[in-house]
């Protein structure tokens, strides 16, 4: 009988041995490359950017001239890295009475929040649209995306 030895063993047997382990770290890969059907979803930092939406309730209102409306903005934030620390939004229209002309919400947030009420009053029958201007968005962060819906404000 003879002695057994690891260099014999490892010189007839190293193409098979290698084989085994190129295939022992591939095929987990493989297997969830098989099993993950949306893809493999690989993201940097620079990928982290979120969605911020807006959006006024009432969605539309209906005034005489001279008429005031309360509206209610909300925001919704979902898909970013951190929580926003704050937003903070300037209100601006030309043909509108904006009281107050800017909202804050102090708090960090991620989900859907009532940034705050204002009131509006129009004098001059038409139709106009009270929306947020992504540039008057302080949030605290940089490379959000922002989706704004106006509100449509109808004076007869």
């Amino acid at each position: 009988m003879s002695e057994f030895s690891f260099q014999d063993f490892w010189g007839k047997n190293k193409k098979t041995i290698l084989s085994l382990m190129a295939v022992a770290v591939v095929l987990p890969a493989v297997i969830a490359g098989v099993l993950n059907r949306n893809g493999y979803n690989i993201s940097t930092s620079a990928d982290q950017s979120g969605e911020l939406r807006t959006w006024w309730e009432p969605a539309e209102v209906i005034l005489i001239p001279g008429g005031e409306a309360e509206l209610e903005l909300n925001a919704e934030y979902e898909r970013g890295r951190y929580p926003l620390p704050r937003l903070t939004v300037q209100l601006n229209s030309p043909n509108m009475t904006i009281e107050p002309q800017q909202l804050v919400y102090d708090l960090a947030f991620r989900g859907r929040i009532t940034v705050g009420k204002i009131r509006i009053r129009v004098q001059e029958p038409g139709e106009y649209y009270l929306g947020v201007d992504e540039n008057m968005i302080d949030t605290g962060l940089t490379n959000i995306v922002s989706i704004n819906s106006p509100a449509k404000v109808i004076v007869r």
